[in-house]
């Protein structure tokens, strides 16, 4: 009685670790391929921000537990309304 309780914690243990894997290497696949497909257009926005007169920014940041990190942004000038900056959150 008791061995077929544990058999059966264990099954369900294995169960749960193998859906989760399972859905990290689906999540993984699905990121590179989504990066794949749209890195031609990632490439066109960048080289029209460049031509446009903007450029990369490193901006030094504070993150979790005061690390420091570089966050980039993109600069682009608008004409009469000054500059836009362009943020990634």
């Amino acid at each position: 009685m008791r061995i077929r309780h544990v058999l059966r914690s264990v099954g369900w243990l294995v169960f749960v670790q193998t859906v989760a894997s399972g859905k990290r290497i689906l999540e993984a696949v699905l990121s590179l391929t989504l990066l794949i497909v749209l890195s031609p257009l990632f490439f066109l926005l960048t080289t029209a921000v460049y031509l446009a007169g903007g450029r990369l920014e490193r901006i030094p940041c504070l993150g979790r537990w005061c690390e420091p990190f570089y966050e980039y942004w993109f600069t682009a000038p608008t004409g009469f309304f000054g500059r836009c900056v362009l943020r990634r959150y």
